[in-house]
């Protein structure tokens, strides 16, 4: 949690004290968009970790900038891990989100940061298939939730912008924090990368992912 937190300060001192950039400079903030990417989730609870320690995740969203200040965010994102844990029972777990989110960019003096505060909500679905102690077992399950958060988007270059965001998570009755990094970089009007990574506090989890994205 430290190394995070020492992470995240050097993010937010990044922000505030890089250099000038042109103020038509492009982040990911009300801009049109849809990526996709690929993430691996490094699990904090032992007993997950025990099965698999780097589950894989895929990852996309679209990005619709309804006004100058408000974004819709659409995301679906797949998590799979696979693995047999000490004692031999062996598992596989799919786990399906889907979600909605609403940006709203907030009014700053600052040259080139947009501050914003967002909201939305999410379906997880998730099957499992194991085999403990000899005999198989599944089961699916569904559940709801919400998520709530601030966050600050700077442009570095007239290409390029850093992005840093805490939110508060809820999936049925757990709840967690999540802290999340990234750097974006717009290789041409239409073309552009993600490089970003989060850390959550109930547990430890962290995500680690890249993304391409396409502009239209």
């Amino acid at each position: 949690m430290k190394k995070v937190l020492v992470v995240s300060l050097i993010v937010l001192a990044s922000l505030l004290f890089a250099n000038a950039v042109p103020a038509n400079a492009r982040g990911l903030m009300n801009e049109r968009f849809a990526s996709i990417g690929y993430g691996i989730f490094k699990p904090g609870d032992d007993s997950i970790k025990d099965i698999d320690d780097s589950i894989t995740a895929i990852i996309a969203q679209v990005n619709i900038p309804m006004n100058e200040r408000v974004d819709l965010n659409f995301s679906f994102s797949q998590q799979k891990l696979e693995g047999t844990d000490p004692i031999g029972d062996s598992y596989e777990v799919t786990s399906d989100a889907i979600g909605i989110s609403a940006y709203y960019t907030l009014e700053s003096k600052l040259e080139n940061m947009k501050p914003y505060i967002f909201g939305g909500l999410s379906r997880v679905s998730s099957d499992v298939n194991a085999t403990i102690g000899g005999l198989p077992y599944s089961d699916e399950q569904t559940d709801t939730g919400y998520n709530i958060g601030l966050g600050l988007e700077k442009n570095l270059t007239a290409s390029a912008a850093a992005t840093a965001s805490i939110s508060y998570e809820t999936i049925d009755s757990e709840s967690d924090i999540g802290v999340n990094v990234f750097l974006n970089n717009w290789f041409t009007d239409t073309l552009g990368a993600v490089l970003g990574a989060g850390y959550y506090t109930d547990d430890g989890d962290m995500l680690f992912h890249v993304a391409v994205t396409i502009g239209f």
